[in-house]
């Protein structure tokens, strides 16, 4: 424990994290303490992860934003400023085109820093994503489930040499988006500890699709793509490819990622098949697009 942390209320509790409402020397602030050796090493790392994330926020005028100031960071816990801000995630049904628009500055912002490593996280290579079904794919498993998740790993397997890396998963999502109380206008990007330059591009963006698809809002997924395609300047083909292998990673891990909730495996598997087989159909962007509303 923090010295002089005094813990208000749990605000979520997993197999990897404890998050807290806490007050520090009067000031009331966010808590989060790692449980596991991978989560410790995360936290570690905030600070630097924080520092790019200001840097990139800070470039533009017309689109700031910026991480939560730390306050403290040691033995697994992180102590950052409490962020009395809204949150994007309550206007995802409400406006979600404006929240599109957010959410696409923030890939944009990310997408044009230039990255120098060539590597790729374990599960975005040929092996690693061999060895990760091996030990985590359930077997008891329906024969065609099993025939669209060999497919998916076949069509990753054919995507894998073209994927360009780039400075990804800052876990851009509308829940850890806020509005920033000391900056009118600008933003407020919390929890960037995966952030790194080990994963293709648009990653961010295909983890927001496949992330509304099994909420059953791929509506908003579909609005999120086009939005994205339409004020980025990029063209379809210049996208597609890292983007798919991205919903084809997300799409085959959801079969064994819970999202720490035991009733989800229900759900997450038959969602996560029909977005595969999206994927498997799809030869380019306007495919996606147009079996997305089709499903």
């Amino acid at each position: 424990m923090i010295n002089g942390l005094n813990i208000i209320k749990t605000i979520q509790s997993n197999e990897r994290y404890d998050a807290y409402e806490a007050e520090l020397k009067g000031q009331r602030v966010f808590a989060k303490k790692a449980k596991t050796t991978k989560t410790k090493e995360l936290i570690s790392g905030v600070a630097k992860n924080s520092d790019i994330v200001n840097a990139l926020g800070s470039r533009s005028t017309d689109f700031s934003f910026r991480a939560p100031q730390i306050l403290a960071s040691e033995n697994g816990w992180l102590i950052s400023e409490w962020i009395d801000g809204k949150s994007l995630d309550e206007d995802v049904i409400l406006n979600p085109e404006s929240v599109a628009n957010t959410l696409t500055e923030f890939f944009i912002a990310f997408d044009n820093e230039p990255v120098k490593s060539k590597d790729f996280r374990q599960i975005f290579t040929k092996g690693g994503l061999e060895s990760r079904m091996k030990e985590r794919i359930p077997e008891n498993l329906e024969v065609e489930q099993k025939k669209i998740l060999e497919e998916a790993k076949k069509l990753f397997n054919k995507l894998q040499p073209e994927l360009v890396p780039a400075l990804q998963d800052a876990d851009i999502k509308p829940d850890h988006i806020f509005n920033d109380p000391k900056n009118p206008g600008g933003y407020v990007l919390v929890d960037s500890e995966h952030l790194g330059s080990q994963w293709p591009r648009f990653y961010d963006l295909g983890n927001n699709f496949a992330k509304f698809w099994v909420r059953q809002q791929k509506t908003f997924s579909v609005v999120l793509l086009k939005t994205f395609l339409d004020r980025s300047g990029l063209a379809g083909d210049e996208i597609f490819k890292n983007l798919l292998a991205t919903l084809l990673i997300r799409g085959i891990s959801l079969h064994w990622e819970t999202d720490y909730d035991p009733g989800a495996r229900s759900y997450n598997i038959p969602r996560a098949q029909a977005m595969l087989k999206t994927c498997i159909k799809a030869h380019n962007l306007d495919d996606l697009l147009y079996l997305s509303y089709k499903r």
